[in-house]
């Protein structure tokens, strides 16, 4: 953590930093840690674009905002578009409407309400003093705008469980 990157909101600690700047580019390896506004985002390498606030983390890479924070190996995401990737080992944790998703893929795009995630997909809903499990293929997490709440839609392989009921279709 020698080096401090500082400019417009963006403040980022790393080890080692190569700033491009014909693009506008920072190139950051070893142990990284970006905050910008209210999101933090940690990674062993990668670059972020300054101008476009666009980036991506590798390594034990995170992403967090007010609401959730993302776990996972890559990260790609763009801030303008409010889209994110994220591969290999996803954890998102979302305290305000209490669901955990694990899979190996996630897309995230909050300008078209949705996520989805696939490969490995469980979601963990998390009610009262129990949680609902829901694996399948795919699982397709919609933004009911209109009535404030969160619709999970399962394909292929689905199965439900908790302490009191089991289900499964395909």
């Amino acid at each position: 953590d020698s080096v401090v990157y500082t400019n417009d909101g963006i403040k980022m600690t790393t080890d080692t930093l190569t700033y491009e700047y014909s693009k506008q580019k920072t190139i950051f390896n070893g142990k990284t840690k970006i905050i910008k506004d209210s999101i933090t985002m940690t990674c062993h390498y990668g670059w972020y674009h300054t101008k476009e606030n666009r980036g991506y983390l590798h390594g034990n890479a995170s992403y967090q905002d007010t609401i959730q924070v993302l776990y996972a190996d890559t990260i790609s995401y763009n801030e303008e578009t409010k889209e994110i990737i994220a591969i290999k080992d996803v954890h998102l944790i979302n305290e305000k409407d209490n669901y955990v998703l694990n899979s190996n893929y996630l897309y995230a795009s909050d300008s078209l309400n949705i996520t989805y995630i696939t490969d490995c997909a469980i979601a963990k809903l998390i009610q009262n003093k129990d949680t609902i499990f829901v694996h399948s293929d795919s699982l397709f997490i919609k933004n009911d705008t209109i009535r404030d709440k969160k619709n999970i839609h399962a394909y292929f392989g689905v199965k439900i469980y908790n302490k009191d009921i089991q289900s499964i279709c395909d």
